[in-house]
């Protein structure tokens, strides 16, 4: 098969996700985002959006980039250790969290807040819905497909206005993200495939944390019926897919940019103005607290999405039909 080169503007062939490495990824162990950026996605804070995340460009088995990001400075950087380069973000970072576990307070808490997440990058179709086809089509995998994907206007307060078409977007998630998207797999299969995949509505679940502070959880539902791409939709995927990798490396830094953002933010701390201690006890590099007294230097990992059956269980019937039913207990029309 010819290879197609893969750059934005040229025809691309898709890859092929592999279930298996995607299922790999799960056993293996967003939050009113803003941006500027056309090619990038942010999930509207009300409604639930139908998403297409489309297949893997040509050579990659995964449908999407993992990274890694430090946030919490005075700009979120992309962690050099992405490009497989030393970090100097990582390294001062080491320096706070061996001064956190002799009870540095505030070198704890800078700490906590600037070590790298885990981030995911996906190519993704936004604003769609489903039209049912006149006939059932049964692919050779033995999948039957019952309706197509098709753009969808969005509507209500907090999304995008007179959009009459649809395109391909990059979207950026955490691990839960890329954890629900990957759980999907085991019990719908390929829902990236463009000929029998599943459309996935995406919406964010408002949340009250510690102190009463309010986040968005992102919610990943796959729609329960088999779904074809519309034709067209597959060939502006092809022309119009992002280089995820390039993507990226736009957005790096260079070494004496990233430390100089890690010095602003412990300077800041120094000065008595930042770190996540109220009332800080002691400055980084000075005199340590007593340890049994200082907190973890760094918090626990994020918790991870539960297994297939809980995050994609099948939706029950209404009235034996099960789009009616996906419709009125998770679309709530």
């Amino acid at each position: 098969m010819r290879v197609v080169r893969q750059f934005k503007g040229e025809a691309k062939m898709f890859g092929k996700t592999d279930v298996g490495a995607v299922k790999a990824a799960v056993d293996r162990a967003d939050s009113g985002e803003k941006t500027n950026d056309p090619d990038i996605w942010v999930v509207p804070e009300e409604g639930q959006h139908g998403v297409w995340f489309l297949p893997p460009l040509q050579g990659e088995s995964v449908p999407w980039l993992k990274y890694a990001m430090h946030y919490n400075l005075s700009a979120a950087a992309v962690c050099l250790s992405s490009f497989n380069e030393t970090c100097p973000i990582c390294i001062e970072n080491q320096k706070l969290y061996k001064a956190g576990q002799t009870g540095d307070m505030v070198a704890a808490g800078i700490s906590s807040e600037i070590y790298k997440r885990e981030s995911y990058l996906f190519n993704i179709i936004p604003w769609l819905t489903w039209e049912a086809l006149p006939q059932p089509i049964s692919l050779p995998t033995g999948l039957v497909v019952t309706c197509k994907a098709v753009f969808k206007a969005p509507s209500g307060d907090k999304v995008p206005k007179n959009l009459t078409a649809t395109k391909p977007l990059i979207y950026r998630g955490g691990q839960k993200v890329q954890r629900q998207l990957a759980s999907a797999m085991p019990f719908n299969g390929d829902v990236t495939d463009p000929a029998g995949g599943n459309i996935i509505f995406v919406s964010k679940v408002k949340q009250t944390g510690k102190n009463g502070k309010v986040y968005y959880e992102t919610l990943l539902q796959p729609f329960p019926q088999k779904a074809a791409l519309d034709a067209a939709l597959v060939a502006l995927a092809q022309t119009g897919m992002h280089n995820l990798r390039e993507h990226l490396l736009k957005q790096k830094k260079t070494p004496a940019e990233m430390k100089a953002l890690v010095d602003a933010k412990i300077a800041e701390a120094q000065a008595g103005q930042g770190g996540s201690a109220s009332a800080p006890q002691s400055v980084y590099g000075g005199s340590p607290v007593a340890a049994q007294n200082a907190p973890m230097a760094v918090p626990p990992p994020p918790m991870t999405i539960s297994k297939p059956d809980t995050v994609t269980a099948a939706v029950p019937t209404v009235g034996g039909d099960p789009l009616a039913s996906f419709e009125a207990t998770v679309l709530q029309k």
